[in-house]
């Protein structure tokens, strides 16, 4: 039968699995929200205009993610030039924004989206180029109602007003609140998801633990065996913890046999 070491890491084991388990349909149900969230996305800062002035809230003075900017297009690039249509079609000019955070990010960072003011973008970091375009890095709103991201502006920005034109049509995203909305959407799922992924994790680490030290403790205490030889009839014996043996007063094991016995066992 098994220790109760093997029991316990077996049954910690089969706990921390379905625990594991658990959390997969969670896991599954918070992607499904935050999908359904961003196909009905609706809540623009600002919607079909090709000017105007938005305000940055900046609450706790870190800096913001700033703004992205959407326009409605197909993906693609039929003049071949490596940009995406809808971007070469698109020119948006922030004309003025806030100062720009300290805390947020990097100087190079700041260089790398215009410091503050408008850059193209589809999927992160591809500036519009088709060859940098990655599918499952776009993480844009409203995609099935025909939307597609042209890029973004005032990021690292602090509290105040950003004004922008374009020459067409744009709708604009307030990314700081639309971060909040998808975690109000998702917060029972990503909680639970976290819960039982966590503690089925931590169900099968002392299920080990608890192993490793029963392996440990079961070797202290196994008795080591002794071979043990009066004349010319070995016996083994089994010695047990603390005894004391006393050779010198050993009984000889023919001692009780007859006398003709004991000449022979001599």
């Amino acid at each position: 039968m098994p220790s109760k070491g093997v029991l316990t890491f077996i049954i910690m084991g089969i706990l921390g699995l379905l625990l594991i388990g658990l959390s997969v349909p969670e896991f599954i149900e918070m992607d499904r929200l935050s999908v359904e969230y961003a196909d009905n996305y609706d809540d623009w800062a600002a919607a079909e205009q090709q000017n105007g002035t938005l305000t940055l809230i900046d609450k706790d003075q870190y800096g913001e993610i700033g703004f992205s900017f959407y326009v409605k297009g197909t993906l693609q690039d039929l003049n071949q030039n490596g940009i995406y249509d809808h971007c070469d079609a698109t020119s948006i000019e922030i004309v003025s924004h806030p100062e720009i955070s300290e805390k947020l990010d990097s100087q190079k960072a700041y260089n790398e989206t215009n410091r503050g003011g408008f850059y193209y973008m589809v999927s992160d970091g591809d500036g519009c180029k088709v060859d940098y375009y990655a599918d499952e890095m776009y993480d844009g709103l409203a995609e099935k109602q025909g939307f597609l991201r042209v890029g973004r502006a005032c990021y690292g920005c602090l509290a105040g007003d950003m004004t922008f034109t374009s020459n067409q049509s744009v709708w604009v995203s307030y990314d700081d609140i639309v971060v909040e909305e998808l975690f109000d959407v998702i917060d029972e799922s990503l909680f639970a998801s976290f819960a039982y992924l966590c503690s089925g994790v931590f169900s099968i680490c002392c299920g080990v633990s608890i192993f490793v030290i029963s392996l440990f403790f079961r070797k202290e205490d196994t008795p080591p065996v002794v071979l043990q030889q009066w004349g010319t009839h070995p016996v083994v014996q089994q010695q047990m913890v603390n005894q004391n043996l006393d050779t010198s007063t050993s009984t000889a094991p023919w001692a009780s046999l007859g006398s003709d016995d004991q000449e022979i066992g001599k």
